[in-house]
């Protein structure tokens, strides 16, 4: 996930900063709060733009005179009531944070935390009404620290357990509450690993407030929070679309999947059909994990390039993808963090959906393309006004949704919309996803992080995600996918291959400037006589 920071105050936690953003007030002008800028967390190299605010799209949307009421429940915002409909149409969405620890994590810690946390943030402790009608709502729930807290022996590995949360969080009951759990895994037998997974449905936080949830788990980080619920994205920011961009997508969402066969526009970027319907699909998971070194060395080639380290992920995805796929066309989509955005919004350090995506489509990906033209044609792209405005109000279509009452129906029209989706020929909005939640301060007795999403049948057919350390974590990276949707899975092996080898390649600085072509650069053959020389890449 690609984080919008701006240069006006936004707390953090570090150095004993407070872990919380109070209510929003009317801001007063001030020299050191006009200027921002766009980063990839802290992964990035450099910053890759400054712009005047009052130029800025996302500027000139913050609600800067909307203050926070106190309140235990309200409708959900778009993108929640969004994440509850994927859950009532049985693909939920489940967010899953993994600490491999170096020893066993006292329990009664985890317990103390768990309590500051769902005192801090009452979004943690709430539950959600009117799941069947067009209004659905948080409402206050009953949960204790014991609802929350898990414990068993496993010797299960980091896949495995990730998998198993997962699957446990798409049972979560979302009309009775929790929609969070902290499970612990001590090992069976002397040897084996410890692990703590933070697990949260998509209605409740998105991926930086999950990671942001753990961070206060495991550390002795002051907790302390609001007295009401945080306010949905569209309470904080306008994110209503243009009239163009309303007209362009229910023309190409709504009405074109209901012409006849042969005037249905067609896309080519991959996978342009499926081999089954996905939603039927099981959810499977894959990792790779760097050894510390790889931030390091990616920080450096990342200022030499001018580019950030998001952006390297990114093309070096594209690439290996590419190969694996062998589509020279691709779509590519980025969650992109509005969390805090101006400094004074009352957006929470965790719990929430402050969240909107762009989307990329690469066409014509030949061997004659340069890995690091790709990389700035991207990089461009990422802080075009224009592009962000249209990932923003991306989260105001969802309102236009056809929804009409659900009067004794076992679905609203939001449900049947994602049904019908996920029905469809061409179900996946994009080929990939990549989600990066920027490199995480070092917590005590954290060795290794993972991030992982369950995947969307009517979202990116392929789910990356990144999650860092500055400590010694190095970086994690996931991939989720429904498994059969297009064919085996040795599309996702070989992505995962090249990429690995492309990661490690790009850090060592062994990927030139200038004129080398995008398969050799990239790890990508598209010719049968490049098998041996991808084969061979170490």
């Amino acid at each position: 996930m690609v984080t919008v920071s701006y240069s006006g105050h936004c707390e953090r936690l570090r150095d004993g900063e407070r872990a919380h953003c109070r209510a929003a007030r009317t801001p007063k002008p001030s020299a050191a709060a006009t200027p921002y800028t766009v980063h990839v967390s802290k992964i990035t190299g450099t910053p890759y733009t400054t712009m005047d605010p009052l130029q800025s799209p996302v500027k000139r949307r913050l609600r800067t005179n909307w203050v926070q009421p106190v309140t235990l429940e309200r409708r959900l915002g778009n993108y929640e009531r969004y994440s509850l409909a994927r859950t009532s149409a049985g693909f939920s969405p489940i967010i899953v944070i993994l600490a491999g620890v170096s020893s066993q994590t006292s329990i009664d810690n985890l317990k103390s935390r768990i309590y500051l946390l769902l005192s801090a943030f009452p979004l943690l402790r709430s539950r959600i009404a009117g799941t069947k009608t067009r209004e659905p709502s948080f409402q206050p729930g009953d949960v204790e620290v014991e609802d929350v807290l898990h414990s068993e022996e496993s010797m299960a590995s980091e896949n495995e357990i990730m998998a198993r949360e997962m699957a446990i969080g798409a049972k979560f009951n979302v009309e009775k509450g929790p929609l969070w759990r902290v499970g612990v895994y001590k090992p069976s037998q002397c040897g084996g690993a410890h692990f703590v997974a933070a697990t949260f449905s998509h209605c409740v936080t998105d991926g930086l407030g999950a990671v942001t949830a753990i961070k206060l788990l495991l550390s002795d980080t002051e907790i302390e929070g609001a007295e009401g619920l945080p306010p949905s994205l569209e309470s904080t920011i306008d994110v209503r679309p243009s009239v163009s961009k309303l007209v362009r997508v229910i023309a190409g969402d709504l009405i074109a999947p209901k012409l006849p066969s042969f005037l249905r526009p067609t896309s080519k970027a991959w996978p342009s059909q499926v081999q089954a319907q996905p939603h039927h699909c099981r959810i499977d998971l894959k990792s790779l994990h760097f050894s510390p070194g790889i931030l390091t060395s990616l920080r450096r080639v990342s200022k030499q390039h001018n580019v950030s380290i998001h952006t390297i992920l990114h093309t070096i995805a594209v690439a290996s993808l590419r190969w694996a796929s062998s589509s020279p066309d691709i779509t590519t989509e980025t969650p992109i963090s509005l969390r805090g955005a101006g400094g004074s919004l009352a957006h929470p350090p965790t719990t929430g959906n402050y969240v909107c995506t762009q989307r990329t489509t690469w066409t014509r990906l030949y061997e004659s393309t340069k890995f690091w033209e790709l990389a700035n044609r991207y990089q461009d792209k990422l802080k075009d006004p224009w592009e962000r405005e249209e990932a923003v109000s991306g989260i105001g279509m969802l309102g236009y949704i056809p929804d009409p009452d659900p009067e004794n129906l076992p679905l609203t029209g939001w449900e049947e919309f994602l049904l019908d989706k996920a029905a469809s020929t061409s179900p996946f909005a994009a080929s990939f996803e990549l989600s990066n939640l920027g490199a995480v301060d070092p917590l005590p007795g954290v060795e290794r992080l993972w991030f992982a999403q369950s995947a969307n049948p009517v979202g990116s057919a392929l789910n990356v995600n990144v999650v860092g350390s500055t400590g010694d974590g190095g970086l994690g990276v996931t991939v989720t996918w429904r498994s059969g949707a297009f064919g085996g899975d040795e599309v996702v092996d070989g992505f995962l291959d090249v990429f690995q080898r492309g990661l490690e390649r790009v850090a060592e600085g062994r990927v030139d400037e200038g004129n080398a072509p995008f398969y050799q650069t990239s790890f990508i053959c598209v010719n049968q006589h490049l098998i041996a020389y991808v084969s061979n890449l170490g």
